[in-house]
């Protein structure tokens, strides 16, 4: 019985410190915060995606009662303010030579307006239903996350895509929590995908 109850507080401390650690390591790239300069650098080399959290929002959470994705006035979407910090953020991307070979969008309208103010070409913005909101209530695509790591994990090694999705959704998949506006820039690993750092653009 003593050896029972040994074994079990064992089980017990080991799946908490597992459980502690794993959830550990998220919050250290959550706190690296890149240097402009470097995830330009890592941008323009090639074989990294950007998690990009859509830009500044009116006032709200989530959206309104009854929104419909085919109706940008029944959704919450960019405002001013962040349309302008959207414009620099282009703007230094310009300046510094990045641009991105593919860009995916949600199919909510503050991401795909968020996707064509830093496309230089607005007409190359892919809608991609595994990037849609998971906010509570919300339809989730099944295995939407699974979807979005194998989809950078097929970015070649000279090129660079931008995915611009919800909070919800870039912290399930990398446990960062991010401002609007502000990304993750992430690579193929052996076993999945790596954080490298939190990127403002």
């Amino acid at each position: 019985m003593y050896s029972i109850m040994r074994r079990a507080i064992f089980v017990s401390w080991a799946s908490v410190l597992i459980v502690t650690l794993w959830a550990a390591l998220p919050v250290v790239s959550a706190q690296t915060l890149l240097e402009p300069g470097e995830a330009h650098r890592l941008l323009r080399k090639g074989g990294v995606a950007l998690l990009l959290r859509h830009g500044q929002t009116e006032s709200g959470i989530g959206d309104p009662p009854g929104f419909k994705l085919d109706n940008c006035a029944s959704q919450r979407n960019l405002s001013a303010a962040g349309r302008a910090e959207l414009g620099e953020m282009a703007n230094r991307l310009s300046a510094a030579k990045v641009s991105f070979t593919r860009t995916y969008t949600s199919l909510w309208c503050r991401c795909r307006e968020t996707a064509q103010l830093l496309t230089t070409a607005p007409g190359t913005v892919e809608d991609w239903a595994p990037l849609n909101s998971q906010f509570s209530g919300n339809a989730v695509v099944d295995s939407a996350n699974a979807q979005v790591v194998t989809k950078i994990r097929q970015v070649p090694a000279n090129q660079s895509w931008l995915l611009v999705t919800h909070q919800v959704n870039i912290t399930a998949t990398t446990g960062v929590v991010l401002v609007p506006g502000e990304g993750v820039l992430v690579q193929r690993s052996s076993s999945g995908i790596k954080v490298l750092g939190r990127v403002k653009l």
